[in-house]
């Protein structure tokens, strides 16, 4: 009889008869059924595969996916179905097999962050050290060589201090206050070419313009809302649908996109809903209305109606800055206010 040895893929290494042992389908000893004192080359296996075949020459016949330690460099390496392959070492040089052939990540694959002490570039100009810590680094030419590019630029750039005639810069990531060393003369961005997005605590200074139109604040609801909901205040939380028409207690109209929010970190638009209470702002109105014509609630839950004229002022929410011909629910941009 013999016993039948498979790969891990399940291809077929070889086969054992019993009472034999095999030495040359890999670098472990295969015994087969019956073998004598099986037990010491079992054994014997283990112990050289803890050490990763430890020694001055690869453990042969190469398998793929083998690790040998090769007490020659003081490497890791890997048979990878056609040749031996470095890992990295610890606490030593990490050396590639071969020049000019392994990436260390892709184009698409990036690793994201590299941290050294030199970073030697053969395609510079001859093999030359790019940077060096704990010392000055400086180009060899002035106003010649540039750090990244219009279109190649880096995420972040640290440091104390940055002196330079123009800075462009995708992130600024500072460590402490930026401070300029005249009041009231530099700029950040312009008007032609702007910051996407500036974030802050608190601003203070003078806006000119807003991107948005009308001014809203966060108030907590008793049920969730959509935009151009006519809310009035009371419910079981601050703020309610309006269900009663020409509702004299009507506060507010849900927001579509505020350009100022008062009190936005009571809450979301889940629990806290933005309501607009100047400026414009889309609102949800049932049947036809003129543009110009003041709006009211009316008895369907969150949404306005024309007014016919005869309503208190106090019920008013505010003008139609647009008509609407049909007769069912739909979005009207109106101006919020009383008169």
């Amino acid at each position: 009889m013999s016993t039948n040895i498979y790969q891990y893929n399940g291809a077929l290494l070889t086969t054992v008869a019993d009472g034999t042992i095999n030495t040359t389908a890999a670098p472990i000893q295969i015994p087969g059924k019956g073998y004598t004192n099986y037990g010491q080359p079992v054994m014997q296996d283990i112990l050289w595969v803890q050490q990763n075949f430890a020694g001055t020459t690869a453990p042969a016949p190469y398998l793929q996916g083998t690790l040998w330690f090769n007490t020659n460099t003081g490497a890791l390496e890997l048979y990878n179905g056609t040749a031996w392959v470095n890992t990295f070492k610890s606490d030593q040089s990490n050396v590639p097999a071969a020049d000019d052939t392994y990436d260390l990540g892709s184009n698409t694959v990036k690793f994201r962050n590299i941290y050294a002490y030199n970073l030697n570039v053969a395609n510079v100009s001859g093999d030359s050290t790019l940077f060096h810590t704990n010392q000055t680094n400086l180009p060899t030419v002035d106003n010649t060589y540039n750090l990244g590019s219009s279109s190649y630029r880096f995420q972040n750039i640290y440091g104390q201090t940055v002196t330079a005639t123009t800075v462009i810069a995708s992130n600024l990531a500072p460590q402490g206050n930026i401070i300029p060393n005249t009041d009231n003369l530099y700029t950040v961005g312009s008007s032609s070419y702007r910051f996407s997005n500036m974030y802050a605590v608190t601003f203070n200074g003078v806006a000119t313009s807003a991107q948005y139109a009308d001014v809203a604040e966060r108030y907590a609801s008793d049920e969730p809302m959509e935009v151009g909901d006519v809310v009035s205040l009371g419910g079981d939380a601050e703020i309610t649908k309006t269900t009663l028409d020409s509702d004299t207690n009507v506060f507010g109209v849900v927001s579509d996109k505020p350009a100022l929010k008062m009190n936005d970190a009571a809450g979301d638009d889940a629990t806290h809903p933005l309501v607009a209470l100047l400026g414009r702002t889309p609102v949800k109105l049932i049947g036809p209305v003129g543009k110009g014509q003041r709006v009211v609630s009316s008895d369907t839950p969150g949404v306005a109606r024309a007014a016919e004229g005869d309503e208190a002022p106090l019920a008013i929410i505010g003008r139609a800055l647009e008509a609407k011909t049909t007769t069912d629910v739909g979005l009207v941009e109106i101006v919020i206010g009383r008169y």
